[in-house]
């Protein structure tokens, strides 16, 4: 007997808006970024305008998780394409890597040697960058309330405004002190953040991509619960792996004394869904006909205490 069941994504028309808007934010002041910082000759506003590159690439993961959902699966593409989000949150998190390296280089080459550099221009666009931040979160301010990907972008926003604060500061130590030098070694610090943020992205996207458990997944207490079930003997083949980066699939071999009926493994697929389970599938087996598992058994396998084998 087979069970299957999955929990419908809703998609909300005015979070994909805010979320195409707050890209839109934030690309734009990446351009906005580059060009000062090339007209100011500022190491921190181009490590700025990298951080908001690696905002905008997380704000549009979220956003292809939403489009991705919508997407129906066909002969070929059985999931349909729900695991593009991991993709690119994989790519974005590598090419952001080969940004903070040029961040890097360049922040040596100034330290080594000193280069002029215009604090008033360094200041103006950090407030302009402090601005775009604070409306990226304000727009999705509504959207984080039903998605937690967008829940997540927003906090992402709200707490990379710091970095702004940071350039702004080093705009005004420049203009008021003359310390020239405070500009690469803010730039290595906010590369720095990117490293931080883009490596959690890159091996997060990486244990995805490779059918890991998701890290806010735990397997050990869904085995409890699935054990904890009236009348199941143990349970085998429980496998857990993502869809997306929102979508998370679970499937089981459930031994059961007697037929269960379709109620109860309705409750089960239900329940599942308070422990970050969106897609679930159940098999059912009787105690007196109980098949071999699979050579893709986790380990260690999730039996009762009694089972003999683990006590083996």
């Amino acid at each position: 007997m087979f069970y299957h069941d999955h929990e419908h994504l809703h998609i909300h028309r005015k979070t994909q808006k805010a979320l195409w808007g707050a890209i839109a934010f934030n690309l734009v002041f990446v351009v906005i970024e580059v060009f000062f910082g090339w007209k100011a000759n500022s190491v921190a506003l181009f490590s700025d305008a990298g951080h908001n590159l690696s905002d905008a690439a997380g704000l549009l993961v979220a956003a292809l998780a939403l489009w991705a959902a919508k997407a129906k699966p066909n002969k070929n593409y059985t999931y349909g394409f729900q695991s593009l989000t991991i993709v690119a949150a994989l790519i974005n998190s590598v090419l952001l890597i080969g940004v903070v390296a040029e961040i890097f280089k360049e922040a040596a080459e100034r330290l080594l040697h000193p280069q002029e550099t215009d604090g008033g221009i360094v200041m103006w666009v950090a407030l302009g960058s402090i601005a775009a931040k604070g409306l990226s979160a304000w727009v999705l301010h509504r959207g984080c309330k039903h998605d937690l990907s967008v829940k997540g972008a927003y906090v992402h926003m709200l707490a990379d405004t710091m970095s702004g604060v940071s350039v702004l500061i080093a705009g005004a130590v420049i203009a008021f002190t003359g310390w020239e030098w405070i500009d690469p070694i803010l730039g290595i610090l906010i590369g720095l953040m990117i490293v931080r943020s883009s490596w959690k992205v890159w091996h997060g996207a990486l244990r995805l991509s490779l059918h890991g458990v998701p890290l806010h997944i735990n397997p050990e207490k869904i085995a409890e619960f699935l054990k904890s079930q009236p009348r199941v003997i143990r349970i085998h083949d429980l496998h857990i792996w993502a869809l997306s980066a929102q979508l998370t699939a679970l499937s089981v071999n459930l031994v059961y004394e007697a037929t269960p009926g379709n109620e109860a493994l309705r409750k089960i697929s239900k329940e599942l869904s308070q422990y970050g389970i969106d897609h679930t599938t159940l098999q059912v087996e009787l105690a007196e006909n109980i098949q071999e598992s699979c050579e893709l058994e986790p380990q260690p396998c999730y039996k009762k205490e009694d089972c003999p084998e683990c006590r083996e």
